[in-house]
């Protein structure tokens, strides 16, 4: 029995550090400056931005298991039988490849690049499914 692989990202940390950079920017030019209720606004935008990144924080991800692909495992899960998956195909060798999934069936469905893992452990996890991570320029 193969173990299940999962796969999880949080939220970009780069948002939350420059909003914590541009509160700090706001409240040493204001108290510079000498600008009048400097500290109530600065806080005021703090509130707003750490609300905002509340309702944001998505966490996103896949999670394999023996017999299913889970897209978007934390979100709105959409699991896909592994025996109906002829093959994925990777849109170039890097870490942050959109994968395109292929059904037996002929069809494909392109997955979001955020949610999936490095090719390369892609490639590994897939192959111990018996499903293969084809090379972008193999469109056969």
């Amino acid at each position: 029995m193969k173990q299940t692989y999962a796969y999880r990202q949080t939220g970009s940390r780069r948002v939350i550090w420059f909003s914590a950079i541009a509160a700090a920017t706001l409240l040493v030019y204001g108290i510079r400056e000498d600008i009048p209720h400097t500290v109530p606004v600065t806080l005021v935008f703090i509130f707003l931005i750490i609300g905002w990144l509340k309702m944001t924080h998505n966490v996103r991800g896949i999670r394999v298991g023996e017999n299913n692909l889970t897209l978007n495992a934390w979100r709105d899960p959409k699991p896909i039988p592994l025996a109906e998956i002829a093959y994925l195909r990777a849109e170039h060798w890097t870490n942050d490849s959109a994968i395109t999934i292929v059904y037996v069936d002929g069809t494909e469905e392109r997955t979001n690049p955020r949610d999936m893992p490095p090719v390369d452990v892609l490639t590994e996890v897939m192959a111990e499914r018996g499903v293969r991570v084809r090379d972008p320029v193999d469109r056969r």
